[in-house]
């Protein structure tokens, strides 16, 4: 009699084990339809997880380069990649498609008139290249260039430049030749801080300067001209005729991979309706197009696309596009020669 109840209470424990073990795994299913893994369904989520992180000795301590008669109105702020749209709500995504690490904001007022104040935004790109693109791409029309560093600008209140890895934003709260004055000292002790990298835009320099616009550099890190595979492109404006022309220019990492993008690219203007168009150089044939009523010229050369973008004087556009050409090829020439 003991043998049989011991024997069927082995097997109820056992039963009992199961059913329990039935229990929490039904429980984990039902749970689990609730919950997403962010870093597989949102795309922003999963670069910031593999975004380089900011090192906290190199943060700048940016109450130190206030102006005397001038101190920090607000402790400083911090954004990273999961919440900068808390700040910049509605421009995020040019920063985070643009390798943004973090972002630094200080207010600061005068001693003498509560007024007087303006915000620092302090944006850690990465690298200076990086830092670049967001400064050209937000450049504003009524810029007027400052000596504060290679790029940089005042527009109304405010200044706009690059140093280092960062694009620095810094915004006047109301007009005064007192808090402007006091902007520009800050400015210009961010810019003199040390220098640890270089800026990698040697492609402006590939540039012809025959009727070039100044200051009208551009760098889209991610689809250019709405094409997904075009990268890293440099553009600039030139005046050579009666319109304006906006030539184009990306260094690849090889021959064939230049061949095929620009190959894609003129493909993908066919596909949207492009025509091919007459030429005035032979070196030119097939590669200009009739994109409606503007012309669209892409060649390749060497580990380069490059050529015109959505010019409405066409000559103009031959023109810049066989003067874009024939500096590739000298710069490739010289190269083979080192």
């Amino acid at each position: 009699m003991s043998s049989r109840f011991g024997h069927w209470k082995t097997e109820s424990i056992v039963s009992i084990v199961l059913l329990i073990l039935l229990v929490l795994a039904g429980a984990g299913i039902f749970f689990k339809q609730f919950y997403y893994d962010a870093a597989r369904l949102d795309i922003t989520l999963a670069v910031a997880q593999t975004s380089p992180q900011p090192n906290a000795e190199e943060q700048i301590n940016l109450v130190s380069l206030l102006p005397a008669g001038f101190t920090a109105m607000t402790q400083r702020e911090t954004f990273g990649r999961d919440n900068l749209y808390v700040k910049i709500d509605g421009k995020a995504d040019l920063y985070l498609q643009s390798g943004f690490v973090e972002l630094l904001c200080l207010r600061f007022v005068s001693g003498d008139d509560e007024k007087l104040w303006a915000e620092i935004y302090l944006y850690n790109m990465g690298t200076a290249r990086n830092a670049f693109a967001v400064y050209s791409i937000q450049r504003r029309a009524t810029a007027v260039n400052l000596p504060l560093s290679r790029f940089s600008y005042k527009a109304d209140s405010a200044v706009f430049f690059t140093t280092r890895k960062y694009y620095v934003e810094i915004i006047a709260a109301v007009e005064s030749e007192k808090l402007h004055n006091a902007v520009l000292t800050v400015a210009q002790n961010i810019a003199k801080l040390p220098h640890k990298q270089k800026d990698s835009l040697g492609e402006l320099k590939l540039f012809p300067e025959k009727g070039l616009i100044a200051d009208s550099f551009k760098l889209h890190l991610t689809s250019a001209f709405g094409f997904e595979g075009l990268d890293n492109t440099f553009t600039a404006k030139y005046k050579l005729g009666e319109g304006t022309v906006t030539a184009f220019l990306s260094q690849r990492q090889s021959r064939k991979e230049a061949n095929e993008v620009a190959g894609n690219y003129y493909q993908f203007l066919i596909d949207n309706g492009a025509t091919v168009a007459s030429a005035v150089n032979d070196s030119l044939a097939g590669k200009v197009l009739d994109f409606y009523d503007s012309t669209e010229i892409i060649l390749a050369s060497g580990y380069f696309i490059l050529g015109v973008h959505e010019a409405y004087d066409r000559l103009s556009a031959q023109k810049v596009a066989i003067m874009l050409k024939a500096k590739a090829m000298e710069v490739a020439d010289i190269a083979r020669t080192k």
